[in-house]
């Protein structure tokens, strides 16, 4: 009984199998061409699907019929071509049919990312997640962004500790004076953020020299890239009060971003309070300590209330700098940086103070002060970064040209003040670091630093003194570094020595004094 139900299903099979209709033929563009994977589909007038199939790669297909093929459709559908309807009464077996292109225009999507990702090291912040309508520079997103802080001295801190670089698109352009590029780089061209972590600037260094400091590098769009891009900022505007002092603040910038070369160059003015004196500091530490003489004047100040800056600050400030990096073919890098700034405070205190304990005996006092910081300042560096080798040889400057004076009325007696602590200096740096196998290496470095600074005040009795230093300051080293195990050994064998000399003359008295000192070390 088993045996006869099985021979009779196969024997009905077979009898189907023998009535079924197989339709074919070819698909074709305009060219003459086949198309590959186009989507075959057999309807009936229901628009229900009865079978489908694709095409091979010439074009072919084939699709089994059923007996009754009344009203029945075949329908021709693939990506960027014209669909192709026709009834199968119309259809020949083995007919090719003709399929031309068409541009599908896609509706539009919003792709959203994750705001912050990590690979490794590197955390990467989508700008777009973090930034409001009211951030324009990208230091205003960067504030925003878990872990990250922007100080208002323009220093930017991962997890409370300074970044040791600021790279635009994987190039350090700024050098130790990024604020410039935070505070001014529209949050719109910027694409990301990322955060190296433990980042070793030196990559001769990277497995020799652990780094608890991280590192940013700024991702631009593609519209900021390849191109000269510029802004052009201009406000103004009046005081509430009385004196109806017209304020103005004004930013002129181009830029550009390649894989060649970066620029960026800023005009700035501003009375309004702000402080942007502070784009040309210095806000990464250096390697060595910086040598140049800080001398024995400053500029006056007026002691002000402990309020928000831009309410206590009457400024007038002009800002020009240009920033240029040059990568040559064999990938090192040669920056040029000019800065010229021109910033003058006034400040105006009166107070009174009244001792209770000596009968009511009032005091009053007058300070009106004027301090004008004058400057110009200019970098060279050339820097050449590779696993084998390490080189650093950079030239800066400044030339300072600061002033200030003021009275001082106390009950009705007038002292006048007149001070000119100007400085100049030129600094070389120079910074070798050479390889070894097994995690050994060897550094030389040199400084070197000479200072003048010809300062000028007015003294209590009305006389004129000059107080003129000149520094000559040089440290030189050799180290070498080596591990044994889990340890870091260095020694280091280096000469120092600082001369200087001062001249003070004041009414009748002309005197020099004279300093030397040299120091031979090994640690």
């Amino acid at each position: 009984m088993k045996r006869f139900l099985l021979l009779s299903l196969v024997f009905v099979a077979h009898i189907s199998f023998v009535c079924a209709q197989i339709l074919s033929g070819t698909v074709l563009d305009q060219n003459q061409k086949p198309i590959q994977n186009v989507n075959l589909i057999l309807v009936n007038g229901s628009a229900e699907t009865l079978g489908f199939t694709f095409s091979d790669v010439n074009g072919k297909f084939s699709i089994q019929m059923p007996t009754d093929t009344t009203s029945l459709k075949l329908i021709f559908r693939s990506l960027g071509y014209k669909s192709v309807s026709m009834k199968l009464g119309n259809f020949k077996s083995k007919q090719a049919v003709i399929m031309t292109s068409s541009a599908i225009q896609l509706k539009e999507v919003n792709v959203r990312g994750h705001k912050i990702t990590q690979r490794g090291d590197t955390l990467n912040y989508l700008v777009s997640g973090f930034k409001q309508s009211q951030d324009r520079s990208i230091a205003d997103v960067i504030a925003k962004m878990p872990g990250l802080e922007v100080k208002s001295s323009g220093q930017i801190t991962f997890e409370g500790k300074p970044i040791n670089k600021f790279y635009i698109e994987g190039m350090d352009l700024m050098g130790r004076k990024y604020s410039q590029a935070s505070e001014n780089l529209s949050a719109d061209k910027v694409k990301s953020v990322q955060v190296y972590q433990n980042h070793q600037p030196i990559k001769s260094l990277g497995k020799a020299e652990f780094s608890d400091q991280a590192a940013l590098n700024i991702r631009l769009t593609d519209d900021a890239k390849n191109a000269w891009t510029g802004v052009v900022e201009i406000c103004g505007g009046n005081t509430l009060n009385g004196d109806a002092k017209v304020l103005y603040g004004s930013k002129l910038m181009a830029m550009l971003f390649n894989k060649k070369q970066q620029n960026i160059s800023v005009y700035k003015c501003d009375n309004t309070g702000r402080d942007i004196a502070h784009e040309q500091n210095y806000l990464t530490k250096n390697d060595v300590d910086d040598q140049e003489e800080s001398g024995l004047l400053k500029n006056i100040s007026a002691i002000a209330p402990d309020l928000d800056r831009r309410r206590t600050t009457f400024n007038t400030t002009y800002l020009a700098s240009t920033n240029h990096l040059f990568r040559t073919s064999h990938g090192n890098d040669f920056r040029i940086q000019l800065d010229y700034l021109w910033n003058k405070e006034e400040a105006d205190l009166y107070r009174e103070t009244s001792y209770n304990d000596l009968n009511g005996v009032l005091l009053s006092e007058d300070n009106d002060v004027s301090a004008i910081n004058h400057s110009v300042k200019s970098d060279v560096t050339y820097e050449v970064n590779k696993d084998s080798i390490y080189v650093y040889n950079r030239f800066h400057g400044a030339w300072n040209f600061d002033k200030s004076y003021g009275e001082t009325t106390l009950n009705g007696e007038v002292s006048r003040q007149n001070v000119r602590p100007r400085k100049h200096y030129f600094t070389e740096d120079f910074n070798m670091i050479l390889p070894m196998s097994k995690g050994r290496s060897i550094d030389f470095g040199s400084q070197t630093t000479y200072s003048y600074l010809p300062g000028h005040l007015l003294t209590f009795e009305g006389y004129h003194e000059l107080l003129t230093f000149h520094t000559l300051e040089s440290h030189n080293h050799v180290s070498f570094r080596h591990k044994i195990k889990n340890f870091n050994l260095s020694y280091q064998a280096g000469f120092r020595f600082r001369s200087q000399r001062m001249h003070v003359s004041y009414n009748d008295i002309d005197s020099c004094e004279k300093f030397f000192q040299q120091d031979l070390y090994l640690q």
